[in-house]
């Protein structure tokens, strides 16, 4: 724990600090390194913590490394272990510059939206991104050195992909990822949240869980499709669902939740509507529910029609459901 410490802050002989490089290139993600590297990365500033993502999303898509995603049940490598591990593989390299695809100096931009609130982001190939409250895009500023025009993301986006057949576009979410030259989707992955789901509009794209750079176990969807992925037990499952008469929420903020149970529906509200909500009752947590809002509904009328038996109560600024 001394010398990872050591190490991170640059106190390490250069020969002990090479020697740690070689050990954490090839134990980097071991749960025990992982746990030491997380305690030291957690402890730092928050500036700095900002500073480190941001490092770690540019080691990533240099290497391939997937970002690990946090979850409430399965904790997984910390953000920040995963920076170190990506950060010595570099320096392990003797890399002078982060590479893409080849590709050197491309710059990456991050965007992060507030809870409650709704962002759009066009990125340099003319893709157009609605961003929910809560979601996170880290994007190249150009793709012309890239051969795949790849994006990281976590949250809900609704995206217009600008269709280049000569360039694959990718969105990595951590364990999941969703491949497509050019069409219209809505795409949801919360790090927290149990429910991965993709609804497509238009066009066609292929869905599946990451391994590496790569996806496995991939899915093809047709427009009108809806695929839903459980992070608990693995189940991926595709339904029909109405294009024509769903509206996602980049279109006047409608809310939709199709078979989701109860506690993943207060991670959305909470960053939708940018309140604390407690489930009381465990048992409630895990009932599930079908419901779609778009018409501007409150909070209160969102959480008195999902269930008639809830007891829904408010003390502090926070909303006690039970």
């Amino acid at each position: 724990m001394d010398r990872l410490r050591k190490y991170c802050e640059g106190g390490l002989s250069a020969e002990d600090e090479r020697m740690m490089r070689d050990y954490l290139t090839e134990h980097g993600t071991d749960a025990d390194v992982s746990e030491c590297l997380g305690e030291i990365f957690d402890s730092i500033g928050e500036s700095d913590a900002a500073e480190g993502e941001k490092a770690y999303f540019k080691a990533a898509a240099a290497l391939g490394i997937d970002r690990p995603v946090t979850r409430k049940r399965h904790r997984a490598v910390s953000w920040f272990a995963g920076i170190a591990a990506a950060l010595a593989v570099l320096i392990a390299g003797g890399a002078t510059a982060l590479l893409v695809d080849g590709s050197r100096d491309v710059e990456w931009n991050e965007i992060k939206v507030p809870a409650g609130q709704t962002r759009e982001l066009v990125l340099a190939d003319g893709t157009v991104l609605q961003l929910n409250a809560g979601s996170r895009v880290t994007y190249p500023a150009s793709f012309r050195r890239c051969r795949t025009r790849e994006i990281f993301a976590e949250g809900e986006i609704y995206a217009e992909v600008a269709k280049d057949p000569k360039h694959l576009f990718f969105i990595n979410s951590g364990d999941v990822g969703v491949k497509v030259l050019g069409t219209k989707f809505n795409f949801k992955a919360y790090g927290d949240s149990r429910c991965v789901e993709l609804l497509l509009f238009e066009g066609a794209v292929e869905f599946g869980i990451m391994s590496g750079k790569e996806i496995q176990s991939g899915v093809a969807l047709k427009p009108g499709d809806m695929v839903q992925y459980d992070r608990e037990n693995g189940d991926v499952g595709i339904k029909s669902f109405s294009k024509n008469d769903f509206r996602p929420f980049s279109q006047g903020g409608a809310i939709h939740f199709f078979d989701i149970s109860l506690e993943d529906i207060v991670l959305d509200l909470q960053r939708i509507f940018d309140v604390r909500i407690v489930i009381a009752d465990p048992q409630l947590a895990q009932k599930r529910y079908f419901a779609y809002f778009a018409n501007g509904e409150s909070l209160m009328e969102i959480l008195s029609s999902l269930d008639s038996e809830i007891d829904i109560y408010q003390k502090d600024n926070i909303i006690f459901l039970q």
